[in-house]
């Protein structure tokens, strides 16, 4: 049984992914601004070396290692970033799930059962508009730490983007992209369960009524507006 002041926890909890959110964007924005002066300081010696006289033959011979480096650091910042934000998407999903049921869900990691247990609940997320942004999310991370090239899953969804012969790189563009998606996802899934959680508490609140007034009403007193006074003098204390 829910009561109110779990109801009201429940919420602030429910809530909360918005101040989390708005610190992943910060986060990530400094993970861009950190690669954005990566490039600029490369950027800066070819301009150095060109200004010296040297072609762009010698520049780029002089620059390989580090341009390579400048690259690596790029491509492996931006996967991070999208494990990290399905991570905080898959922990939501389970948090949100067990404010909604009052059951664990920290062993179930699959994707697929999560969905199913939120449908038997008459929540469909696969029907929400940013779904599909998700399911990308999450085959986008299982081919990151898989080996780094689009598995055949994620080419199915999305064969114009990920090719299976070329290694993912993103831009930060699609990182903001997945982000805001997967935020408006929670924009739509909270309030839902916020409704289903107070539906509860009202059918609780309904369900006690009818007790009270079945315990008070059974002797078929004369009086019936002093008994209906008593049922609600004891529910006063629900409140």
């Amino acid at each position: 049984m829910k009561s109110k002041i779990n109801l009201g926890l429940d919420n602030f909890i429910l809530s909360y992914y918005k101040t989390e959110f708005d610190c992943i964007k910060s986060y990530f924005q400094k993970l861009s601004d950190s690669v954005q002066s990566e490039k600029d300081r490369l950027q800066s010696l070819a301009d150095f070396l060109k200004s010296k006289g040297a072609d762009d033959d010698y520049i780029a011979d002089s620059l390989d290692d580090d341009s390579f480096t400048v690259n690596f650091f790029e491509t492996n910042t931006y996967n991070f970033a999208i494990v990290f934000l399905y991570s905080e998407c898959e922990k939501l999903l389970k948090q949100d799930y067990r404010i909604l049921t009052y059951k664990n869900a920290k062993k179930m990691f699959k994707f697929d059962i999560l969905k199913d247990l939120y449908k038997e609940e008459e929540i469909d997320i696969s029907s929400f508009a940013n779904f599909s942004k998700i399911n990308e999310l999450r085959l986008l991370n299982n081919s990151i730490k898989h080996d780094g090239y689009p598995s055949d899953e994620l080419y199915k969804i999305n064969h114009v983007r990920w090719k299976k012969d070329k290694k993912i790189e993103l831009t930060y563009f699609e990182i903001e992209t997945f982000l805001d998606e997967t935020e408006k996802f929670f924009d739509d899934l909270v309030p839902m369960i916020k409704s289903k959680n107070e539906e509860k508490i009202l059918k609780e609140d309904l369900d006690l009524i009818e007790k009270l007034c079945k315990e008070n009403l059974s002797s078929k007193p004369n009086n019936i507006q002093q008994e209906i006074n008593k049922v609600l003098s004891k529910l006063q204390k629900f409140k």
